[in-house]
């Protein structure tokens, strides 16, 4: 089914895009597909799949050393983007605008978004949290079909009881945990492949 798995199809696309068209041109197509996608029908996956892009392509942006430095922002700033946040959400709120991919979100949408990267900034040197955030594309893809296999499998095989902590407390560690072992398990199997490749390309010049 394409609604509760429309992110991966979304992802693919993006990554599909970012791997040919230059970083301009593609900022230039996410903008208006953002702002084609406003004339569309909420929270379905035409309007997902416009709306999203422009904010795939600003991690992009982000990512590089020169804009990353100029992220580096003071307390202040973060502050004054968290109340701004707070500021957006109400006035929509109060114009009925709930839907979080309405454009009067945006605000708040960037202003959470910054907040977050100044926060992540601050704590860098933390390596438990690096470490995660070396996964977290990993734990993004997976973490529904973790999550949601975890269910399956209480609720239809075991036959546990609905209890609600219980499932948030095993449905969460297992949708968090199957991921980062998936990474790292791949990771040890990549490093092995490149280990094999390395010595057949010695082998063959050997030969050669």
């Amino acid at each position: 089914p394409i609604s509760p798995f429309w992110f991966l199809y979304a992802l693919f696309l993006f990554m599909m895009l970012a791997s040919v068209l230059p970083l301009p041109l593609f900022f230039v197509l996410a903008l208006a597909a953002f702002l084609i996608g406003e004339w569309l029908p909420k929270d379905n996956f035409g309007h997902q799949l416009l709306h999203f892009p422009i904010f795939f392509v600003a991690g992009m942006a982000m990512g590089r050393p020169k804009l990353r430095d100029l992220l580096r922002i003071g307390g202040g700033v973060a502050a004054g983007l968290t109340l701004l946040a707070a500021a957006a959400i109400a006035v929509a709120h109060h114009h009925g605008f709930s839907n979080y991919n309405s454009v009067l979100m945006l605000p708040a949408a960037i202003g959470g978004i910054v907040v977050m990267l100044w926060i992540s900034q601050r704590l860098e040197h933390v390596a438990a949290l690096v470490a995660i955030g070396t996964m977290s594309m990993a734990i993004y893809v997976m973490h529904i079909l973790a999550g949601a296999g975890a269910r399956i499998i209480l609720m239809k095989i075991l036959h546990v009881p609905p209890i609600s902590w219980l499932y948030l407390v095993l449905c969460t560690a297992i949708g968090m945990g199957a991921p980062v072992i998936a990474y790292l398990r791949s990771e040890e199997h990549t490093s092995e492949l490149q280990s094999h490749v390395r010595i057949s390309y010695a082998v063959f010049c050997l030969k050669k």
